[in-house]
């Protein structure tokens, strides 16, 4: 089994983080790639929370959700390298995801038709 922790990431991690996006920003599965300063804002930004992905000690992603208002919470990115796609990654980041918003009192709504999950405070 694999062992999926979650870290939070820092300014130091910037470079991890692009890394991870130039990767995957050229796959069709991800459209867009951050460069390094919206990666800087994104970490610095009070209202979001940003994490690599480790797996077995080795970064293998990042997922981060941002609190736009006390009702209006959503994800941001949840990316999982090619080469630990397909194993119960993502899904195992997004349960502790969702773990971690429920005991910070806010719940989930998906919409229906859409990619993204939608959540709402409590």
């Amino acid at each position: 089994m694999l062992e999926i922790n979650l870290r939070r990431a820092t300014i130091g991690d910037v470079d991890t983080l692009f890394e991870i996006e130039k990767e995957l920003g050229e796959t069709e599965t991800y459209v867009r790639s951050k460069n390094r300063q919206e990666i800087e804002e994104e970490i610095n930004n009070k209202n979001c929370v940003v994490y690599l992905i480790e797996v077995d000690g080795k970064v293998v992603g990042d997922a981060s959700y941002e609190v736009k208002s006390p009702t209006h919470t959503y994800f941001t990115d949840l990316m999982v390298a090619p080469s630990h796609q397909g194993k119960g990654v993502g899904k195992k980041v997004m349960e502790m995801i969702l773990k971690e918003l429920e005991e910070r009192n806010i719940v989930y709504k998906e919409k229906r038709g859409k990619k993204n999950l939608v959540f709402l405070k409590k």
